[in-house]
């Protein structure tokens, strides 16, 4: 395949992952929110305290305009593939078709459920029936994520069964068409393997990641809320907003982030090279990563350079993951631990 074929400007990656990122940002606030709302109006069933009802319905209302927003985005990357990337659906677009219809449904039950849930607020006597309503929203988004995410993942690493075919050498003559190569399913069966356990890796990495996300900035909102007012239902609320997100944080890095990394580390070695700033040629001892990844100082990973430029990605890739992810990131989950810590347990510091 020529650097042509592949090839497309900075200037509309740059824009179609500016339009990737703000759809992954609102779905992710809206997978959060609606769990949030879900998990109050359990609480409100168990203590009959008004102000998990309230909350319930607050973030049932944020997380619905979250969902609208978000599907507005999701329509301009679709957009995007179809105009910028004609090129990517022809290629694979056969390959990751099952995950997509799936996501058909998935969005169907949050078009239909969730504004059933938001709008029948005080008007279905039985909570528990409108908490359940509630659940089958939420399981709309995380289906549908489940599925988006699946195809994301497949774009990582090829699938178990997934081959890349020279339609010249198949068919023994030219094709004309918008490329020369297919990538199709060895067997029609293994379209399954969209959902192999790699894949899985993926997917609760991205879903994990989202919830942990949400309920930070939430968190972080009750927090300044708290520190103004003290008012006792803000730390209520931070009482049930803090210990998750510390539990999920856990597991995310310790868990399924490992995993996550040896995935990368063996199968996508190009996006390892970039997010880790491997900028050299060919194989070079990094020891750091080495350790990290093997447990040894002296494993050899191939560079950023080692790939042709039409297929690598944008090399700023590497600040944004250390400076703003790495660093940034440590700095505030200290900063915000330790803040937490400080207001929720004051007797444990002698206040």
């Amino acid at each position: 395949m020529t650097d042509q074929i592949l090839g497309a400007p900075t200037v509309l990656r740059v824009v179609t992952a500016t339009g990737v990122l703000a759809h992954l940002a609102l779905a992710s606030s809206f997978l959060g929110t609606v769990l949030i709302a879900v998990v109050a109006e359990y609480l409100y069933m168990r203590s009959h305290n008004q102000f998990w009802l309230n909350t319930a319905r607050t973030f049932s209302v944020v997380a619905t305009i979250f969902f609208g927003v978000g599907a507005a985005f999701g329509t301009l990357v679709e957009f995007g593939l179809v105009t910028i990337w004609s090129n990517f659906v022809s290629l694979i677009g056969e390959a990751i078709v099952l995950p997509f219809y799936l996501e058909l449904f998935a969005f169907l039950m949050e078009v239909i459920i969730l504004p059933l849930y938001v709008f029948t607020w005080g008007k279905i006597r039985n909570q528990a029936l409108h908490w359940v309503i509630g659940i089958a929203a939420a399981f709309g988004g995380y289906w549908s994520a489940y599925n988006i995410l699946a195809v994301m993942a497949s774009l990582s690493m090829r699938p178990p069964g997934l081959e890349v075919i020279n339609l010249y050498q198949a068919t023994g003559q030219n094709v004309v068409g918008l490329t020369d190569y297919v990538v199709k399913w060895a067997n029609p069966a293994d379209a399954w393997n969209m959902f192999w356990w790699g894949a899985n890796v993926f997917i609760f990495h991205g879903i994990l990641a989202a919830v942990i996300f949400s309920w930070s900035v939430v968190a972080a909102i009750y927090l300044y809320l708290y520190v103004r007012d003290r008012k006792p239902e803000r730390l209520m609320m931070l009482k049930v907003l803090v210990p998750t997100i510390a539990v999920l944080t856990a597991i995310e890095g310790f868990v399924v982030g490992h995993f996550q990394g040896e995935l990368v580390t063996d199968l996508d070695p190009l996006k390892l090279a970039a997010l880790e700033g491997m900028f050299w040629s060919g194989l070079r001892v990094d020891p750091l990563t080495s350790f990290l990844a093997y447990g040894t100082f002296n494993h050899a990973f191939w560079g950023y350079y080692s790939w042709p430029a039409s297929v690598r990605p944008p090399d700023f890739v590497f600040v944004f993951y250390w400076v703003f992810m790495v660093i940034f990131g440590f700095l505030l989950s200290m900063w915000t631990g330790a803040l937490s810590l400080w207001y929720l347990f004051p007797g444990f510091f002698g206040r």
